[in-house]
């Protein structure tokens, strides 16, 4: 893959970052009414997933009680920092790097085959280490609800690359709102998690197809499925080259997540359930913080 070429503003960089015509004043570059928009719709579709989360933590501390929901909490202990390692900070990397990171039948590819081996694995831990058959189940589910995540987060990225905030805001709100009622009405009907989990899996995956796909650049199947020595190679060398800011994103989650193991540990999954409920509202500040981030990098990306 081609090497990134930073652009350093005329007074120098990072000095060039305190100028006006960064800043937008001028015009052009980046401006805070831009930043402020996008940080918006971003806050929309950050909360719009938190309140989803919320309602489905919520339904299971009611119908099955704190243990089921210490479990539930495990499993997104294990999902949430594999998701990170498995998607390979594709979208942060397309958004800064632009055409340079790479083909879209290999990073699409990568997209698709990446995860299976991550959450493979990860599956396998928790069957070992674990005497739970439900929560293996749980996990399982978790685990294919977050490998349906990784297609919405690439055509995200495609979305942001091309200024398209709204449609982002809308896909993400739209399809949570979608969400709660289909984990509700399935979980109410079966009175099983892992059927209501498959239902959102299941509605996802719909939604994605109808909706969100038509935003990602056009891919023939005959480039994706190329499976000879150079695109073995090319696909190798650009996961490589994702690998290290995907390793590093697995270690900040787990900032939040490792909590959770040391919790269970000790304490059971019972208490694991109180700290999950409790520690969720936290997310808050960095729902609000995060969308001022994925709202400024792709316009730091283009002025620097």
């Amino acid at each position: 893959p081609q090497q990134l070429q930073f652009r350093t503003h005329s007074a120098g960089f990072p000095f060039g970052l305190l100028s006006p015509a960064f800043w937008g004043s001028s015009g052009s570059g980046m401006s805070w009414r831009r930043i402020s928009a996008n940080s918006i719709y971003v806050l929309l579709a950050t909360a719009a997933l938190a309140v989803l989360q919320w309602f489905i933590m919520a339904m299971i501390a009611r119908r099955e009680g704190t243990t089921a929901l210490g479990q539930y909490a495990l499993s997104q202990a294990f999902a949430v920092p594999a998701s990170y390692l498995a998607w390979l900070s594709l979208r942060q990397q397309l958004l800064v790097a632009g055409g340079a990171l790479g083909r879209v039948s290999d990073m699409m590819f990568l997209r698709l085959v990446f995860p299976l081996i991550v959450f493979a694995a990860i599956l396998a831990v928790i069957d070992v280490a674990y005497t739970s058959e439900w929560l293996l189940t749980i996990s399982a589910c978790v685990l294919a609800q977050k490998y349906i995540e990784g297609f919405f987060d690439l055509s995200y990225a495609y979305m942001q690359k091309s200024n398209n905030w709204k449609s982002l805001a809308l896909s993400t709100v739209v399809r949570c709102a979608l969400l709660v009622g289909v984990f509700g009405a399935a979980y109410v009907l079966t009175n099983r998690l892992a059927a209501a989990l498959i239902a959102v899996t299941g509605f996802s995956v719909l939604f994605y197809l109808i909706f969100d796909r038509r935003f990602n650049p056009p891919l023939k199947a005959a480039e994706l499925f190329d499976f000879s020595r150079p695109s073995a190679a090319r696909r190798w060398d650009l996961a490589v080259l994702l690998l290290p800011l995907a390793v590093s994103s697995v270690v900040m989650s787990l900032t939040t997540n490792a909590p959770r193991f040391l919790i269970d540990l000790v304490l059971g999954p019972a208490e694991l359930g109180f700290f999950a409920a409790v520690s969720h509202f936290v997310v808050v500040g960095a729902v609000a913080t995060g969308s001022i981030g994925h709202a400024i990098l792709p316009v730091l990306a283009e002025t620097i």
